[in-house]
């Protein structure tokens, strides 16, 4: 756990935000006998860990909640899918093939629209490194489309009286990750998995820049 230590929170979001989608076996998430109390009390470099390799399962986790409370109600469902669309925006993966389906739909309808905001999303994530491109949505930035969603969403749990049961449903889900998240302990396997990710990330850092470097250098 020593390599947790010098991860700042930034940088863990910014890995998060930018990291490919991924999976975390259950069995890894749900297995009792891995849960202890972080030896030297030390649980800061255990929550950074547990929250980049298990953190999809934890979104999951917070939808289900969100969806759970409000199973009977169809506005405040609505309110959840929409905040849901703007949490799933955070992430570059998500937020490249949002934009990729909806310039497909802007095409059939809008061909030349579609084509000018195909061109111009693949001039943005040609080149670079990975994570610099793809912050548009059909040409939107994506902070708009983030904060849209999420004024959406507490409009509609405000019109239904459900902004309380909206925030016991947060406290619940925040407190349930935050103590998964200190109290399992990383086994050997999550441990390599990480730095073999983290290779991998940095080798597809190095190629983007390289690419960006020989393009300007040619240019």
């Amino acid at each position: 756990m020593d390599q947790w230590r010098d991860v700042t929170l930034s940088e863990l979001a910014s890995a998060m935000r930018e990291a490919e989608l991924s999976w975390a076996p259950s069995n890894e998430f749900l297995r009792l006998g891995r849960f202890n109390l972080p030896p030297g009390g030390d649980i800061l470099p255990r929550l950074k860990c547990n929250l980049w390799y298990f953190r999809t399962i934890y979104a999951a986790l917070l939808g289900f909640l969100l969806t759970a409370v409000n199973v009977r109600r169809p506005l405040p469902l609505l309110a959840v899918l929409v905040l849901s669309l703007g949490g799933a925006c955070l992430s570059d993966a998500l937020t490249r093939k949002l934009s990729q389906q909806v310039i497909r739909l802007i095409r059939k309808v809008k061909p030349h629209l579609g084509e000018r905001l195909r061109a111009e999303s693949a001039g943005r994530t040609g080149l670079g490194a990975p994570g610099k491109g793809g912050t548009n949505i059909a040409g939107v930035p994506r902070a708009a489309v983030v904060a849209a969603c999420c004024l959406i969403a507490l409009l509609l749990f405000w019109m239904t009286g459900t902004l309380t049961r909206l925030a016991w449903a947060c406290i619940a889900g925040g407190a349930t990750v935050l103590t998964h998240a200190a109290l399992r302990a990383p086994n050997l396997k999550v441990r390599l998995a990480t730095q073999a990710r983290a290779r991998e990330e940095f080798r597809a850092v190095w190629r983007g820049y390289s690419a960006g470097a020989q393009h300007d250098y040619n240019a």
